[in-house]
């Protein structure tokens, strides 16, 4: 014990010289991320630990000598109203992490088993009545999406790990019922979207009686109101392992390697389970987990709960991008692949029409951020016709705008699919189309 306060005590020496110099984003955060690994690392079950600054955190007003201001701090999770975390500030040093271990609805026979929550960057949590009375059973989440301010740092969101050898553990994550045996990280935006991607293991989403299995490798959305979700699960699709690889997952208690992203073959195969309404589990290749081990298969055999079919699942949601601060739709809108913002205004990112009168989005938007985001762009699967006509051999090629291709930069959420595209051709811009 004796150790981990000398620790504890030169990491927050070495913390508060970085947060008086200011300090870089990637400095930041192997500070960051190793400061709450010691000064968490006595947190016990139903707890929360200040892991490092920026945070605040509301009492409940049953709670006694409430205490949870500096990092360190540990206090009861359920003494806690609202948790907010603050996105990183590089002029102050700071960046909200918070830990948590649960014990949700893990038996009291097994003391030692626990769920960990790791929460970092732009988060809000807050708690809300659950049927079984366990601290942070059911909560509303928020969480900033495609914020991360360098490739060193993730963007704001929630990883939650569940322990081996326990089975199921059941959440209620806005309004909507989560199983799960593995790890997720969960992403929330009021008014946009939530974004649930397993990134070992398996989840299943419990909406108006139908289980929509999320496996490791891929990902879903839902709309998001102002607090709850208002639709239904999109089909999972591969998520981007760029996305994944500043994870604070050095914070778990498990150790894992995030799965690799399903391939388009993979895909296939599990959408063969979805389109007969069958668990995806006992495969022959060993993609799926056993049927044992498949979150929502007690469910289902109880007849509370059913697979989603082919039909059940929602409509794909528009595919968004942080530009400073605000989330643009990427559409494909005629001839012409624009990116629209919530006040209407458009630009064109790429077209094979000459009549398209609409600004070039290099005329209006950062150049730097448009090359770091076209590869992303090509990458999404809704517009893989559209960049595959660009690309056409038969007749003369159109101009294309859409600067050439650059290193992945987060966004909101992964990119759907793979694409084909290739946007080497785009000094052809003297060449005639066939409109």
């Amino acid at each position: 014990m004796r150790r981990v306060w000398i620790v504890l005590v030169s990491l927050l020496w070495s913390i508060t010289a970085t947060q008086a110099q200011g300090g870089g984003c990637p400095q930041i955060v192997a500070r960051a991320l190793e400061l709450v690994s010691a000064a968490c690392a006595d947190v016990g079950r139903n707890q929360a630990c200040y892991g490092h600054v920026d945070l605040t955190a509301i009492p409940q007003p049953t709670a006694v000598d409430f205490k949870f201001q500096q990092i360190g701090d540990i206090t009861r999770v359920a003494d806690l109203a609202s948790l907010t975390l603050k996105p990183m500030n590089e002029q102050a040093g700071t960046w909200g992490v918070a830990l948590m271990r649960l014990q949700a609805n893990i038996p009291d026979s097994l003391p030692g088993q626990n769920v960990t929550f790791v929460l970092f960057g732009d988060v809000s949590i807050l708690p809300t009545a659950s049927a079984e009375g366990a601290p942070m059973q059911a909560f509303f989440l928020r969480t900033g999406i495609g914020d991360a301010p360098c490739a060193e740092a993730p963007s704001s969101g929630l990883l939650v790990q569940t322990p081996q050898g326990v089975g199921e553990v059941a959440f209620t994550v806005n309004g909507v019922d989560i199983s799960m045996g593995s790890t997720i990280l969960f992403r929330s935006m009021t008014g946009e979207e939530m974004t649930v991607s397993a990134l070992e293991g398996a989840a299943a989403i419990n909406f108006d009686g139908a289980l929509y299995p999320v496996v490791a490798g891929t990902w879903t959305r839902m709309a998001l109101g102002q607090a709850s979700v208002v639709d239904r699960p999109t089909l999972p699709i591969a998520y981007v392992n760029e996305t994944l690889e500043a994870l604070p997952i050095g914070l778990l208690e498990r150790e894992i390697i995030p799965r690799e992203p399903f391939t388009p073959q993979e895909l296939e195969k599990l959408y063969e389970f979805i389109r007969r309404g069958e668990a995806p589990c006992d495969d022959e290749e060993g993609l799926f987990p056993p049927c044992e081990r498949l979150p929502g298969q007690g469910a289902v055999g109880e007849g509370e709960a059913r697979w989603a079919g082919d039909d059940d699942w929602g409509e794909p949601l528009p595919f968004r991008m942080n530009y400073e601060g605000r989330l643009l739709d990427v559409l494909l809108d005629g001839e012409s692949l624009i990116l629209r913002d919530d006040d209407g205004s458009e630009c064109v990112l790429a077209t094979y029409s000459r009549r398209e009168s609409r600004p070039s989005c290099e005329d209006v938007l950062d150049l730097d951020w448009l090359e770091d985001s076209a590869d992303f762009i090509q990458q999404q699967g809704q517009f893989d016709d559209f960049f595959e006509s660009l690309d056409a051999p038969s007749g003369p090629r159109p101009p294309v705008i859409v600067p050439p291709t650059m290193p992945t930069v987060v966004v909101p959420a992964p990119p759907v699919g793979s694409g084909h595209g290739d946007d080497d051709d785009n000094d052809d811009d003297d060449d005639d189309d066939d409109d």
